[in-house]
C-alpha cells in the first residue's frame, strides 16, 4: 500500500499471524529462482518493496525466532540477502511491530528476542482494544464496507439495526482485524444493499446474552430458526464459492 506523504514513502502491511514461520520468513526477505522445492522464479521480498518506506509487522508475537534475527541484521546493517542468494541488497526502512492482542512487557519478553524487542521499543505506543472502543465500532464499521465494496466491486451500504446490535454486544478478541474480516466476509454472502444478520458467524448471532449502551438484552433463537439459518447460509455460500476462494489467501490490516 502505498501513503500519499513521499516523506514516510510506501507503507506495507504484514499479516504475521497468516503466515507459517517459514513463508513469512520468504515473504520478507525474497528468494532466488531455484533456492528450493517450488521457487521456480525469482521473487523479491516486502524488504525490496517497501524502499525507504515503512513496514508494518501486524502479530510480532508470531515471528519466528529466525526472522527476527534476520530484521534486526537488515535493520542496523542496512543490508540483507535473498533465500538462495549471496548478494547483499542495500535497504533502509522503518519498522513498526503491532501486538494482535494486549501483551504486558513481561508477555513480550517471552516471546520475541531482546535484541528484536529494543528495536521496537525506542518508540512504544498503546492502543485500545476495540472492545473499549465501541462507540467507534460503527463509524469504522461503515468505512470497512466503503473499503470492501470499492475492492471487491460489491454494493453492500450500510448495517441493519439488528446487525449493529450484534456487532456492539460481541466482545472481539481479534481486535480491529477480527471486525474487517468478519464485514468482508458478511459483504460476499449478503444478497442486499443492506447487511443482514444471516451473513454474520455464529459466534457473532448466538450470543446467550449481550449488553450494549449499558443495558442487557437476551438472544433467544429456536432450535429450528438455526436450521434455517445453517441452510440458507450454506446456499449462499455456494453462490458465493468463486469469490471467496479469489480472496481467501490474502491478508490484510
Amino acid at each position: 500500500a502505498k501513503n500519499d506523504n513521499p516523506t514516510l514513502g510506501n507503507i506495507i502491511h504484514v499479516n504475521c499471524k497468516a503466515m507459517l514461520s517459514e513463508n513469512m520468513y520468504k515473504t520478507l526477505f525474497g528468494y532466488e529462482k531455484g533456492a528450493f522445492i517450488g521457487a521456480f522464479s525469482t521473487s523479491a521480498g516486502v524488504l525490496e518493496q517497501v524502499a525507504d518506506g515503512v513496514l508494518v509487522l501486524n502479530g510480532i508475537e508470531f515471528l519466528s525466532s529466525e526472522t527476527q534475527i534476520a530484521l534486526v541484521t537488515a535493520f542496523e546493517k542496512g543490508y540483507f540477502t535473498r533465500i538462495g542468494s549471496t548478494n547483499q541488497l542495500s535497504i533502509k526502512f522503518k519498522l513498526v511491530g503491532v501486538t494482535s492482542k494486549l501483551q504486558t512487557t513481561e508477555e513480550l519478553r517471552q516471546q520475541l528476542r531482546p535484541d528484536f524487542l529494543k528495536l521496537l521499543k525506542s518508540t512504544e505506543h498503546h492502543m485500545s482494544t476495540l472492545a473499549q472502543r465501541k462507540k467507534d465500532i460503527v463509524a469504522n464499521a461503515i468505512l470497512f464496507l466503503q473499503r470492501i465494496n470499492k475492492k471487491y466491486e460489491l454494493l453492500v451500504e450500510d448495517l441493519n439495526d439488528n446487525v449493529i446490535q450484534l456487532l456492539l454486544s460481541y466482545n472481539w478478541p481479534g481486535n480491529w482485524s477480527e471486525l474487517y474480516f468478519t464485514l468482508r466476509r458478511a459483504a460476499f454472502l449478503c444478497n442486499d444493499v443492506i447487511l443482514n444478520v444471516n451473513t454474520l458467524p455464529h459466534e457473532i448471532i448466538f450470543q446467550n446474552k449481550f449488553s450494549t449502551t449499558g443495558q442487557q438484552y437476551n438472544l433467544v433463537i429456536k432450535q429450528n430458526e438455526r436450521d434455517v439459518f445453517s441452510v440458507n447460509h450454506i446456499a449462499r455460500v455456494n453462490e458465493q464459492l468463486p469469490n471467496l476462494k479469489t480472496i481467501a489467501a490474502e491478508a490484510e490490516l
